[in-house]
């Protein structure tokens, strides 16, 4: 019997039929206290694996959970749930517990896409649209293979070549290899001429790169002189795409992702911190996005819209965090007209589900005052 069973990262367990919960919940303590700065990511069903888990002999499952909140949620009213977690959550805003952080500016960044990734954006959708409409598969097949094709339609609003999954981008050389005889046949130049022949090709399909590199290697009114920069993105292939930019544009960078054990991360982070000719580190968010502090830089660049909006906060905050002493920026790349305008209107009906149900703590004679005139 353990006295109290603590978890700072609850986010692994909100999932409610997971391996990982169960054998949480299997514990068997006096107390549970878990940490978290996301309660709420996707849905209320988190919030319905944060009340299992903290009041165990709950037992809640998932058509319960429908049948206690769905009738208030239907109506807009969300009070009956705000009242229910603030018996078992304290909540400190970043803004009251850290007055004295510096300011967070966040910037939507437009780049449409060029002519040619726009006509092969086109031709997938219109393609993903028909396989859709003729398939017969089961209900989860199907909406695994959905997925599939929206992730390949994300993809290529980063980059075309991102849609093929079994394209090698890890470098120069490789992207060489794949491109030779379609780019370049019999042309009698050097390998060294073609790779960068194809190299700046395959960049310029992408206005994202385009835009990057000109922020970085130029400057921009937008941003402060002598920043260290942090790239983000979901997709390590593309983060292979803007490093084969960078170095055209001969821009040094770090990189950290899931290819690193958490020894080589550490050097990864404390070699971009002190290092006075290389201000840029490329970073999967699934990486780099939890966990770390990373405040020597001041500027984040989140190449593509997740999903869960919560993803991209958590990676912004492991710049704008105690230690911080100069203005954050952040800047959201979206492509028009594409399914990453529809992710960012569905990150925010999750930032407002989350705001209006998940509030700060209340002084108890406030809590008193809410169950009075409920």
């Amino acid at each position: 019997m353990h006295l109290m069973s603590n978890f700072t990262t609850f986010s692994i367990i909100r999932t409610t039929d997971s391996k990982t919960q169960s054998a949480i919940q299997s514990i068997k303590s006096e107390r549970r206290l878990c940490l978290t700065g996301t309660p709420l990511q996707n849905s209320l069903h988190d919030v319905m694996a944060l009340l299992n888990f903290i009041c165990s002999n709950l037992k809640t499952n998932h058509n319960n959970w429908v049948q206690i909140v769905s009738p208030y949620l239907k109506n807009g009213n969300v009070k009956p749930l705000q009242l229910i977690l603030r018996h078992v959550m304290l909540r400190r805003m970043k803004n009251i517990a850290l007055p004295n952080l510096p300011e967070i500016t966040h910037q939507i960044i437009k780049t449409p896409l060029t002519e040619p990734a726009r006509k092969y954006y086109d031709d997938y959708f219109e393609k993903f649209l028909k396989s859709y409409k003729s398939q017969s598969s089961s209900t989860s097949k199907k909406e695994k293979q959905i997925f599939s094709h929206l992730n390949c339609l994300r993809g290529i609003c980063d980059h075309p070549l991102l849609a093929d999954p079994d394209l090698d981008l890890s470098d120069n050389q490789a992207t060489f290899r794949i491109n030779q005889s379609q780019s370049h046949p019999n042309s009698g130049k050097s390998e060294r001429t073609i790779t960068h022949e194809v190299s700046h090709t395959m960049c310029c399909q992408s206005q994202k790169i385009i835009h990057l590199c000109q922020m970085l290697k130029h400057g921009s009114k937008l941003m402060e002189k002598n920043t260290k920069v942090i790239v983000f993105s979901t997709w390590t292939r593309f983060l292979d795409l803007i490093g084969i930019a960078l170095n055209q544009h001969q821009i040094k960078f770090f990189r950290l992702d899931g290819s690193l054990d958490s020894r080589s991360q550490d050097k990864c982070l404390k070699d971009f911190s002190i290092s006075l000719n290389t201000s840029v580190l490329l970073a999967s968010l699934q990486t780099a996005g939890v966990g770390l502090n990373i405040t020597c830089a001041s500027v984040a660049f989140i190449m593509e819209p997740h999903w869960n909006p919560t993803i991209e906060a958590q990676a912004v905050d492991r710049l704008h965090r105690i230690g911080q002493e100069r203005k954050v920026q952040a800047f959201h790349f979206i492509t028009p007209d594409t399914i990453e305008q529809k992710i960012q209107s569905i990150q925010n009906t999750k930032k407002q589900l989350a705001q209006s149900t998940i509030l700060p703590t209340m002084d108890w004679r406030e809590l008193l005052q809410e169950i009075i005139l409920m």
